[in-house]
């Protein structure tokens, strides 16, 4: 497809080059726009893209007429990062190149994707748990997108500042936030942003083990019922991902994999292969493969700690908490290291979360069986007593505690029944 499409446009640039009819201006002004028409045979690379931009801009004397002004920026996806973030080691290096590009694109379609720039700026700096940073360019991004009346930037910047609420344990703007969102996207019709906000939402309600809070098609997997565009379905792919994980659907998420893979390579998403590696291992370890799930893990962490990636990991500590402490002592022990400080401070935000929001404990994924052995570690029972409690051998409870450790992420060696009774209340 790609080449039929650049030879049709090669075979226009010729026929633009020879004609006498058109005024140079005239001409200067198409080649600009073939120019344009160009760049998208290069999504999600950066560089290549501004390159036909930049040219287009020397070309032309007007703004673009290929590119509607109101067209939805990025597709659909609420994650600029997602989008264009496709080598290890490259991160800075593109969000500096997107700072860079964006005015070209601005000159031949005024405003189309303002803060855009600014969104993926602040995502890199979630990435690595810099709130602070993070926060101003949300707002440099929310300011450029609703001066502009582009609703699609305006629903990046607030997913932007919702995770990073989320993260430090506050709970309350997120409803109202989306529900805004949806009343905007309705008043103007840009009905493709209703499943793009839907995708926010399973987002969050999947970090915070409610899944079935998510809107229906996603919860009940059917993918197929959206408007989304394509390059905005990896996105989706990954959310879905995490709902399945959240959902306890360990066996379906690991037979996505070779389709996930296959997806996510079409334009190279490095982020959604990061996070699927992570799901994966999370997955592969819950149902007994745990050679499978340190190797996953393995290459998450070898592809993602370049850029020094830790909220992937930190995210989805309830699940891969233990593989990490087992991969310390490898080559990304100080990496590590910090990932396992910024999950403590996730488990404290998710556990402030359940009680406020939803009145509960968060559930960690445990049996029955291991939520009980738990609670009665907790109040300061000996493996002994509980044993005797429930009927059970001391090795069998001992099993259930370790069990319960890993999927509460408690990987202190020292008062670990303290941390018990602090994540159960």
């Amino acid at each position: 497809m790609r080449a039929e499409c650049t030879a049709t446009l090669d075979g226009l640039l010729q026929s633009l080059n020879t004609n006498t009819t058109l005024s140079e201006a005239e001409k200067n002004n198409l080649l600009g726009e073939v120019e344009i028409v160009k760049s998208f045979l290069d999504f999600n690379n950066i560089k290549a893209m501004s390159a036909h931009h930049r040219r287009a801009c020397a070309l032309m004397d007007r703004p673009t007429t290929a590119v509607s002004p109101t067209a939805v920026w990025g597709y659909g996806s609420p994650s600029v990062l997602i989008s264009y973030y496709r080598l290890p080691g490259t991160l800075d290096r593109e969000v500096a190149v997107m700072k860079e590009s964006m005015p070209f694109w601005y000159r031949l379609n005024p405003n189309q994707g303002s803060g855009a720039e600014h969104v993926m700026e602040g995502e890199a700096f979630l990435m690595r748990g810099s709130f602070v940073d993070a926060e101003i360019c949300q707002y440099r991004a929310l300011h450029d997108a609703e001066r502009d009346g582009q609703l699609c930037m305006v629903l990046a910047a607030h997913f932007l500042r919702l995770r990073a609420e989320v993260l430090q344990g506050e709970f309350s703007g997120v409803e109202p936030t989306l529900r805004t969102l949806r009343d905007k996207v309705l008043a103007q019709q840009e009905y493709v942003l209703l499943h793009s906000i839907d995708m926010c939402e399973a987002w969050l309600y999947a970090l915070l083990g409610q899944p079935h809070s998510a809107a229906d098609w996603l919860d009940e997997g059917r993918l197929e019922d959206t408007r989304l565009l394509f390059p905005s379905v990896p996105f989706l792919n990954t959310v879905y991902g995490q709902l399945l994980l959240a959902q306890g659907q360990f066996t379906r998420l690991i037979a996505r994999e070779e389709n996930e893979r296959r997806l996510y390579r079409v334009y190279p998403m490095l982020l959604c292969e990061i996070y699927l590696d992570i799901q994966l291992a999370g997955a592969l370890e819950r149902v007994g493969k745990h050679r499978a799930a340190i190797i996953h893990l393995s290459q998450a962490l070898n592809v993602a700690m370049p850029d020094r990636l830790y909220l992937p990991f930190v995210e989805n500590q309830e699940y891969i908490a233990a593989l990490l402490c087992e991969l310390k002592s490898g080559p990304w022990e100080k990496e590590i290291g910090t990932i396992l400080e910024q999950c403590a401070q996730w488990r404290a935000a998710n556990l402030q979360i359940q009680h406020t929001a939803f009145g509960q404990a968060p559930s960690f994924g445990l049996t029955e069986k291991e939520r009980s052995i738990a609670r009665l570690a907790a109040e300061g029972h000996t493996n002994k007593e509980i044993a005797a409690q429930m009927f059970l051998s001391e090795s069998r409870v001992k099993a259930c505690l370790g069990s319960a450790f890993q999927k509460m992420g408690i990987t202190e060696k020292r008062n670990k029944r303290s941390a018990l009774k602090h994540l159960l209340g």
